[in-house]
């Protein structure tokens, strides 16, 4: 539709300008599309979700890929993704997010999950993976069976960053 047309063309400028930056090099393997995420004021844990994990728990990850949480609306408490800060550290807390954040982390090898939303206000948020092309190459991405780039089971592009735009972050688990 020309709406999802509109969208795709804003999330791959999103891409271009903000994410590429972010891992770290002049060009990435970007998940397309990115995941959109609904949860229901007052839902519980869905049937059939996913439960704490790390994507390294699914195959055809890679060690590279960094994980990317957009909230569309403000989230914390239980309307909210929890992410432990280290590897196996179990210190898993809500993030406190508002409309126009987003959150980096090491989604690979760190747990993350949701939980029932006991908040009453309906969560909307994006994810995605990205892997700076210079750490792996795109043979390595290809899914055999139809030559598709893969992030694990999600569909992904090469995204070239726009030249002189970069971003200096250092870590990984932090509100950028």
């Amino acid at each position: 539709t020309e709406a999802y047309r509109k969208f795709m063309e804003l999330y791959h400028d999103f891409c271009t300008h903000v994410i590429v930056p972010l891992v770290g090099d002049s060009s990435a393997f970007v998940q397309e599309p990115p995941t959109l995420r609904v949860h229901l004021g007052g839902q519980a844990q869905a049937r059939g979700r996913i439960g704490m994990h790390k994507d390294s728990d699914y195959p055809n990850h890679c060690r590279a890929e960094v994980n990317f949480w957009v909230p569309m609306t403000e989230v914390g408490g239980s309307n909210s993704l929890f992410v432990e800060s280290a590897p196996d550290r179990g210190d898993f807390r809500p993030l406190e997010l508002c409309y126009g954040d987003l959150y980096r982390f090491n989604g690979f090898s760190c747990r993350h999950h949701t939980a029932a939303n006991r908040s009453g206000m309906t969560r909307v948020s994006f994810d995605l993976r990205a892997v700076p092309a210079s750490c792996c190459p795109a043979s390595a991405l290809r899914c055999s069976r139809r030559g598709q780039l893969r992030l694990g089971d999600y569909p992904a592009v090469l995204v070239e960053a726009v030249t002189g735009h970069s971003a200096a972050v250092s870590g990984i688990g932090e509100h950028v």
